[in-house]
């Protein structure tokens, strides 16, 4: 019984036992001994294969890690990083050295130099002591997925430009990464300012990356210090509601004046160039942000017939020529009006919005979840 276990048992456990060939009954004391005998063997089998499964594969393991040690041993030219040339070597190098395998084919970052960068002699900087790939992925995530962006991504010279959007305002952005001179294996993230028509804004928008680099276990600090926090205190909904008794009041009588506010806005907006569009969509984008309850306002205003939903066709009818500074809040605040709404939107719009291209992500992104929001 145990030579057949230990080679292929070619009998199924629930079946007779090996023994009752030699004349053992069942259910007696030693048939039972015999199962568990068989039963036992049988898992020995099974281990014993896996066992020849897992060395076969470990030594395609053994194969592929030799080949890309060779690939790496000859790095592309321009290289200068040392390589390692083991597999042990290879999982202790150190961050600095690893970071730079070549096998990514990624250029080393250039070295933090103040004085020499001329390019960035306006810029904020924040320094880490984590290697420049660790802040440029950090970085990469916080434009993705911390702040409404849309960046340009060039990883050779590790650098992301565009437009990011603080409280729905756009904020031209050219941000650099750079290897420390000064310490370790420290990097540097160098923000510059390139529209400079918001300066504090763009502040709120530096110390937002610098929290998020922290809250990521990135040890983090601003240049020359200034790591307090800033936030803009601006106008809100809340102000008008209190200088208002109407509109600090529930019901029918509370949306028709802020039925009235809406269209004003609107009414302005349509009539001035694209710097009053701009900060009308801002309003209306932050008002349905922060209010639920002006929602519904927002919705007659924008996606029933009438003046909001022509600007929007408008706009949208422009294609990618529209300005992003527009587009973005736009459709941000379409998506807080399809929240509220209580009526489908005005078919015209309706149709435009299923049949919009080019645009974006950011602002397809907004767009789409305003119409999966609709009733």
């Amino acid at each position: 019984a145990a030579s057949g276990a230990l080679g292929a048992p070619s009998v199924a456990m629930d079946g007779p036992s090996h023994c009752h060939a030699l004349g053992v009954r069942r259910g007696t004391m030693l048939d039972q001994r015999a199962r568990v005998l068989e039963e036992r063997l049988f898992g020995y089998a099974m281990a014993d294969r896996e066992a020849d499964k897992l060395r076969v594969e470990d030594e395609d393991f053994a194969k592929h890690t030799a080949r890309t040690l060779d690939w790496l041993r000859a790095p592309p030219v321009g290289c200068a990083l040392s390589v390692p040339m083991t597999l042990a070597d290879t999982l202790t190098t150190a961050p600095a050295d690893a970071e730079g395998l070549c096998g990514l084919r990624r250029p080393g970052a250039p070295v933090w130099d103040p004085g020499s960068q001329s390019l960035m002699a306006t810029a904020r900087s924040i320094l880490v002591e984590a290697s420049p790939g660790e802040t440029w992925d950090v970085l990469r995530c916080f434009f993705r997925e911390g702040l409404p962006s849309d960046l340009a991504e060039d990883e050779a010279a590790w650098r992301l430009t565009g437009t990011a959007f603080v409280d729905f305002v756009a904020i031209e952005v050219d941000v650099r990464i750079f290897r420390s001179g000064d310490y370790g294996s420290g990097s540097v993230a160098a923000f510059r300012h390139t529209s400079s028509k918001d300066v504090v804004r763009f502040s709120i928008l530096l110390h937002r990356a610098l929290s998020f680099m922290k809250s990521q276990g990135s040890a983090a600090w601003m240049e020359g210090g200034g790591d307090a926090t800033v936030e803009l205190v601006k106008p809100s909904w809340r102000d008008l509601e209190e200088d208002d008794e109407d509109a600090n009041c529930e019901g029918d009588r509370a949306d028709r004046v802020w039925d009235a506010r809406i269209e004003s806005i609107l009414k302005a907006a349509s009539t001035s160039g694209a710097a009053a569009r701009e900060e009308a969509w801002q309003t209306l984008a932050a008002w349905g942000q922060e209010c639920p309850k002006l929602r519904r306002c927002l919705a007659r205003a924008v996606l029933g017939q009438g003046l909001g939903s022509s600007m929007v066709a408008r706009t949208l009818r422009l294609g990618p020529a529209a300005p992003l500074s527009e587009t973005f809040p736009m459709a941000a605040a379409l998506r807080f009006a399809a929240l509220g709404a209580e009526h489908a939107a005005d078919a015209d719009l309706a149709a435009l919005l299923a049949t919009i291209e080019g645009f974006p992500a950011l602002v397809a992104n907004e767009i789409s979840e305003a119409m999966r929001h609709l009733p």
